[in-house]
Formats: structure tokens, C-alpha cells, sequence
């Protein structure tokens, strides 16, 4: 019996399987892990910069589930991800209690190496 459902391909296993692939170095053969997925990837960017984001900021992030793309990198990837509640000013100008996340000292340096060629320094 096919479990198909309509708009889901019949490969598709529940897994975000385009998440990361492996290259292997060219200059030291050792295999590495690199972020495919764009929103995952812009995401991380982001946190590794140095900035703390919210569900507030989906219009410039191009993320409308933050929350999800925190607890997929957290799980996938093993980083702590530091959250807290903050009162910050929606659209209208209404303060709005949401979460704010950032990436720990820890993470970012668990994350710079897949992305270490796209990430500006912050401080120097």
C-alpha cells in the first residue's frame, strides 16, 4: 500500500534530506559538511554576524516560521541557541512580547566552517 499524498513526492521521507551534502577538500581530502537549504543558510548567517532575531523580523529574513528553523538547526546541529522573551514594537508600533534568538560563542564556531567563506567578521 502507497502512502501519497497530493503535493508530496512519493521519495519524501519526512527528513529534510537537501539540508547539508559533504564535499571533501580538494587540498586536504577531508570530507566537510555544507549548508544547501537557502533559509536554513541565510539564517545561520545571520546569527553567526552577531544578530539576534525574532518572528518580527520575517520580513526581511524570509522566515515566517523562525521558531521551527531554531529548534531544526538546534537539533540537527547540536547548538544551544540562546533565547529569551523581549518587548519589542511591531508594525504598528504596539509592543509585542516574542522570542529573540541568537547564536552562543559556541555555536557560532560550531557553524562558521559551513559558512566561513559568506559571514563577515564582526570586530575587526
Amino acid at each position: 500500500m502507497t502512502n501519497l499524498r497530493k503535493g508530496v513526492s512519493p521519495t519524501f521521507d519526512g527528513q529534510r534530506d537537501t539540508q547539508q551534502k559533504t564535499n571533501t577538500c580538494e587540498s586536504t581530502g577531508k570530507k566537510h559538511i555544507t549548508l544547501t537549504d537557502g533559509k536554513s543558510k541565510e539564517i545561520v548567517k545571520l546569527f553567526a554576524s552577531g544578530r539576534r532575531l525574532s518572528c518580527l523580523d520575517h520580513h526581511w529574513t524570509g522566515d515566517t516560521c523562525l521558531h521551527s528553523t531554531v529548534s531544526y538547526l538546534s537539533r540537527r546541529y547540536g547548538l544551544s541557541i540562546p533565547r529569551e522573551w523581549a518587548m519589542l514594537p511591531n508594525r504598528a508600533g504596539v509592543l509585542t512580547r516574542v522570542k529573540q534568538y541568537w547564536f552562543s560563542a559556541k555555536d557560532i564556531e560550531k557553524m562558521l566552517p559551513l559558512i566561513a567563506d559568506e559571514v563577515p567578521i564582526v570586530g575587526d
